[in-house]
């Protein structure tokens, strides 16, 4: 499957160079693996290690604003985003040394997936009014094994599979439900998630059966709390209003944290069940 994306990949900039007029080189090539590798080193590599930390230094919201200029830098371009990401690993480095955090040391921590925290951002400081630390995992926040790859393997790597290996690793769709679990099985160990949020799509049954069916094995398998609420992912509205929302993360919440509390007890010498 990953071939035939990068198959895919590759007839499009074919097209793309037909319609456009112009010639992706190998020199092209070249420099986007080597500002790929960049990115991986400078950016993605470090938000890591930060956002493993305890208090969590960012929030989701925090989190997507951070890193969606980095997807998406078509005016701006990469120097200022690298000089302005340079400033906020200095401040949050700064955080971490001094113990500070959104959220107080211990806090329960969930993950949304599928659900832009920029298209629906009063999710966020709902959680952490409900006690809960909450990050995006959904492409943004990446798990050691998305992220192994050495820069010398992936500068000698044809760039069309470096970006369907991507692909596959990060995207909600077009990978198998084994595999999408096997990474968000990678992201609840290392983030330390008490509960994971995956969000339905309704116009996307797709999308819905992904959620419910991972939640489903993330549950069984991880043991711990999964939620589906039934949303629109990308502006709010008004279908499904602050308050309904607000119930189902209380009710939410409050297992979580007992499941947390469970966790601890029998995690401790001579823990019993709750």
């Amino acid at each position: 499957m990953t071939w035939r994306t990068a198959d895919s990949l590759r007839d499009g900039h074919r097209q793309l160079e037909e319609v456009l007029g112009i010639r992706i080189t190998p020199e092209h090539q070249a420099k986007s693996r080597e500002l790929f590798v960049n990115l991986s080193a400078t950016i993605f590599a470090p938000m890591t290690v930060f956002m493993k930390a305890d208090p969590l230094p960012l929030n989701a919201n925090d989190l997507a604003l951070a890193l969606l200029p980095v997807a998406t830098a078509f005016d701006t371009g990469y120097d200022g985003i690298l000089a302005a990401q340079a400033i906020l690993q200095a401040e949050v480095t700064q955080m971490m040394a001094e113990g500070k955090g959104v959220m107080p040391r211990g806090t329960p921590r969930v993950s949304w997936r599928l659900l832009n925290p920029w298209g629906c951002p009063w999710v966020v400081p709902m959680c952490h009014e409900l006690g809960l630390a909450a990050d995006f995992m959904e492409a943004f926040l990446l798990a050691d094994a998305q992220l192994l790859k050495s820069a010398e393997a992936q500068m000698e790597m044809d760039i069309y599979l470096m970006m369907a290996m991507q692909l596959a690793m990060v995207s909600a769709m077009g990978t198998s439900l084994e595999y999408l679990h096997k990474t968000v099985t990678d992201h609840v160990t290392e983030y330390h998630i008490d509960g994971l949020i995956a969000s339905c799509y309704r116009p996307c049954r797709c999308w819905t059966a992904h959620s419910h069916i991972l939640a489903k094995l993330v549950g069984e398998r991880n043991g711990i709390p999964a939620l589906t609420p039934d949303i629109d992912i990308w502006v709010d509205r008004g279908d499904f209003p602050q308050s309904r929302m607000r119930t189902v993360l209380e009710t939410f919440a409050d297992v979580v944290r007992r499941s947390k509390e469970r966790s601890l007890k029998l995690a401790s010498p001579g823990g019993q069940p709750a």
